[in-house]
């Protein structure tokens, strides 16, 4: 079963750490919860029929979308392991074997033998 949080900031803190991918504690994390939280909280006035300050929404809007455009999404990664090594030609990017000269030793994996 799992704890509720304490209040609505510590909830929208949780959301926020999870859509940005950042520790809890992080400024952007603080940043963006609190400022989703003014965001909804002036949403709930308008829908209960009081009068709001439409320009301060959407100074809201525009920095909620400042701090979700600070984080920049991770580099992805290809890794492809092979046996051997290989050449890629700088222009068109072929990839062929490199052959293994007379005097290499084979690969520490390959050698016989208890190490």
């Amino acid at each position: 079963m799992s704890r509720r949080p304490a209040t609505p900031l510590h909830a929208a803190r949780k959301q926020a750490a999870r859509e940005l991918n950042l520790p809890l504690d992080d400024w952007r994390v603080v940043r963006l919860s609190t400022l989703v939280l003014a965001h909804e909280t002036v949403q709930a006035k308008l829908a209960s029929g009081q009068m709001i300050d439409v320009g301060y929404l959407l100074q809201l809007d525009t920095a909620i979308a400042e701090v979700r455009s600070t984080v920049t999404p991770a580099p992805s990664v290809r890794l492809e392991i092979v046996d051997g090594t290989f050449t890629v030609c700088p222009r068109c990017k072929y990839t062929e074997p490199t052959p293994a000269k007379p005097d290499d030793p084979p690969p520490a994996d390959r050698q016989g033998g208890v190490h």
